[in-house]
């Protein structure tokens, strides 16, 4: 099986990726680890990226396609985060993977504003952590360890310009999938247990 999770930037994707990778064998190709991991590499495409990434820019379908094909095709059962973000990407994963569900996570704009500018993260083992405040992401930093940091793109007129390339480039991904028989909306306002509830059923529902 084969998952896609959808949703606007804050609406809480890479939470439910890694409570579904509890319950099932899925591998998390998440699009925002893959490109932070080749910005920290600094060869010329990780600098490239960096430069689109901190003014809120969505990276070219060529560029995404060349870092996220690879690292799908290594699995069988994948749960991408974050990826497809156009129809084109969208086609040419059609070609490499059968999608079996698209959970489309549901957020209206102000609130993702507001998660994420209230957002900041903790390097942690390698990993980002997200925490939804300053305090909460000090405690932990204190107690297991880690740097504390708000992303360069978490600012209010970044997500702003963010939302806007949703809305433009993202969103017609809705009626694709509509039509293929495979998406389905879960609200996203409700916290991180029933929200992952719900998403549970609608995956029982296609095994």
């Amino acid at each position: 099986m084969n998952i896609i999770l959808m949703g606007k930037p804050g609406a809480g994707k890479g939470t439910q990726a890694q409570r579904l990778c509890q319950d099932y064998p899925f591998k998390i190709i998440a699009s925002g680890d893959i490109i932070r991991q080749t910005i920290k590499d600094k060869t010329p495409l990780g600098l490239k990226i960096k430069e689109h990434i901190d003014n809120g820019n969505l990276l070219d379908d060529e560029t995404m396609l060349d870092i996220i094909i690879p690292e799908i095709e290594k699995n069988s059962y994948v749960l991408l985060d974050g990826f497809p973000r156009t129809i084109a990407q969208a086609e040419a994963l059609s070609r490499r993977k059968k999608i079996d569900l698209v959970i489309f996570l549901h957020v209206d704009d102000e609130i993702v504003t507001q998660r994420i500018s209230n957002r900041w993260m903790v390097n942690h083992n390698g990993k980002q952590l997200s925490f939804t405040s300053k305090d909460d992401a000090q405690a932990f930093a204190q107690k297991e360890g880690g740097d504390v940091f708000q992303r360069n793109d978490d600012t209010r007129e970044v997500i702003k310009k963010r939302l806007m390339n949703y809305q433009k480039e993202t969103k017609p991904l809705l009626s694709y999938y509509y039509h293929k028989g495979i998406l389905c909306t879960v609200d996203g306002y409700r916290n991180v247990e029933e929200v992952n509830t719900d998403i549970c059923q609608r995956i029982e529902k296609i095994k």
